[in-house]
C-alpha cells in the first residue's frame, strides 16, 4: 500500500521535479502534487488545497526558495518545508534554516529527501499537536480570566511550604480593590497580605490554616484588615479547601471577600435589638411603676 503525499512542489525545471517525484514512489510513496514557480501561483496552491509538505527550490527565475518559505510560514508555520536545491552553498542553507526552513537537501544527493521527509511529517504532527494543546490552554485561560474578573472579591490561590512559611502561586486582580496590593507584590512577598490583619487575627488565620492541613479541613474564618494604601479599616471573610500536592506541601484554593457592608448590617441588628430590649424594659418598668401608683391611689381611696 502507497502512502499518500500532498506535495506543493516549487520548481521552475519540470525534468528536476520528475526525479524527485520518482524517488519519492521509490520510498513508497503516492505523490499528489502541484507545481508552482511564482508567488501568485503559490498563493493559489496554498489557498485551494491542503499540503502535507512544501518541497522548494532555492533559486527561481521569478521567485526564490526564501520567499516562498515566508508565504508558507504565513499560510501555516507547521507546514514542512524542504528546501531542494542543486546550488544552495552551505552559509545560505544555515540562513534558510535560522529562517525557519526545516530541512534542506542537495539535489546530488537524494538519498537524504526521503528521512528527512519522513522525519518531518512526523514532527509537523507533533508540532500541530503542541499548537494546538497551545491554544486550547489560551482558551482556557482567558476563559477562567473572564470567570475570575466577574468574581467578586478576590479568588486565590496559597501554598503552603515546608519551612512552614506561605506563597499565593495565583491572586486576581481583585487584590488591587480589597487589599491595595497587585498580585505581583503578594506573589512576592506573602507576608504582606498577613501584615495587613489587625486585632491579632493573623495569628488566629494561621492558626486555622495549620489546623486545615492537619485534618485537610476548609478554612473559614473572618476578620479585619487595614487598606495597605488607605489605611482604611475592612471586614473580609476569606473561605479555603486544601489539596495534598507533591512532596508533602498542601494547596489552599478559595476567596476573599470584603464583608463590611454584613458587617455593618449586623452590627445595626444587634444595636436595634439592644436598642429594642433597653425600650422594652423601659416600658415595662414604666408599666410596674403605673400599676403601684394606682394600686396604692385605689388603696388609699377603699381605706378613706
Amino acid at each position: 500500500m502507497h502512502r499518500p503525499l500532498r506535495i506543493l512542489l516549487i520548481e521552475d525545471s519540470e525534468e528536476d521535479a520528475e526525479l524527485l517525484l520518482a524517488e519519492i514512489r521509490r520510498a513508497g510513496f503516492d505523490p499528489v502534487h502541484t507545481r508552482v514557480e511564482t508567488p501568485e501561483a503559490m498563493k493559489k496552491a496554498l489557498a485551494g488545497n491542503e499540503w502535507d509538505i512544501v518541497i522548494s527550490d532555492y533559486t527561481l527565475p521569478q521567485f526564490s526558495g526564501l520567499a516562498a518559505l515566508t508565504l508558507t510560514q504565513l499560510h501555516d508555520p507547521d507546514l514542512p518545508f524542504i528546501i531542494s536545491s542543486g546550488n544552495i552553498g552551505e552559509d545560505i542553507a544555515v540562513e534558510a534554516m535560522r529562517a525557519g526552513a526545516h530541512d534542506y537537501v542537495m539535489k546530488n544527493n537524494p538519498s537524504r529527501l526521503i528521512p528527512a521527509i519522513e522525519r518531518e511529517l512526523r514532527e509537523f504532527v507533533v508540532r500541530r499537536t503542541v499548537r494546538q494543546a497551545q491554544r486550547e490552554l489560551q482558551e482556557n485561560e482567558a476563559r477562567l480570566h473572564a470567570l475570575v474578573s466577574n468574581v467578586p472579591g478576590v479568588v486565590l490561590q496559597m501554598l503552603r511550604e515546608w519551612h512552614g512559611g506561605y506563597v499565593f502561586p495565583y491572586v486576581s486582580y481583585g487584590s488591587m480593590s480589597l487589599l491595595e496590593l497587585s498580585p505581583r507584590q503578594l506573589h512576592d512577598d506573602a507576608k504582606l497580605f498577613f501584615n495587613l490583619i489587625v486585632d491579632g487575627g493573623a495569628a488566629d488565620l494561621q492558626r486555622r490554616i495549620a489546623e486545615s492541613a492537619n485534618t485537610m479541613r476548609p478554612v473559614s474564618w473572618e476578620g479585619r484588615i487595614r487598606g495597605a494604601s488607605s489605611q482604611t479599616i475592612k471586614w473580609i471573610e476569606i473561605r479555603l479547601s486544601p489539596r495534598a500536592l507533591k512532596g508533602n506541601l498542601i494547596q489552599w484554593e478559595g476567596i476573599m471577600e470584603n464583608i463590611s457592608q454584613r458587617k455593618e448590617a449586623e452590627m445595626e441588628l444587634i444595636q436595634s435589638r439592644q436598642q429594642l430590649s433597653a425600650l422594652s424594659a423601659h416600658l415595662q418598668k414604666a408599666k410596674e411603676i403605673e400599676r403601684t401608683r394606682i394600686a396604692r391611689e385605689v388603696h388609699d381611696d377603699i381605706g378613706g
